[in-house]
């Protein structure tokens, strides 16, 4: 899934946290009444699906995690908390900056 802030999410308000992207995915199975799970996650994605693990494991059918963090490192939280703000503040057509940035 998109997760708020990111991809093709809506823009988002409040601050963007673990919980709520945990809460993010646990809501989109919900809605689609997936009731186990195999999850794949990639970088922030596998820090997500492990709280996710330990919030509803009987949600969790397996883990396949990619590029595994436990927690974002110290150097990368401002990026983080920039990417959130921006994703608050512009919505999609910020992230699109960020990305073009970086290429």
């Amino acid at each position: 899934i998109d997760l708020p802030g990111s991809g093709r999410s809506q823009r988002v308000e409040g601050a963007l946290t673990m919980a709520g992207f945990a809460d993010a995915l646990q809501s989109v199975c919900a809605r689609l009444n997936v009731t186990r799970a195999h999850l794949l996650g990639h970088s922030l994605g596998t820090i997500v699906c492990q709280h996710v693990a330990a919030e509803a494991p009987k949600l969790v059918r397996s883990l396949a995690l990619f590029g595994p963090l436990a927690a974002p490192p110290d150097a990368a939280r401002p990026n983080l908390h920039a990417r959130a703000a921006k994703a608050r503040d512009e919505g999609l057509a910020g992230m699109q900056q960020i990305t073009e940035a970086l290429l």
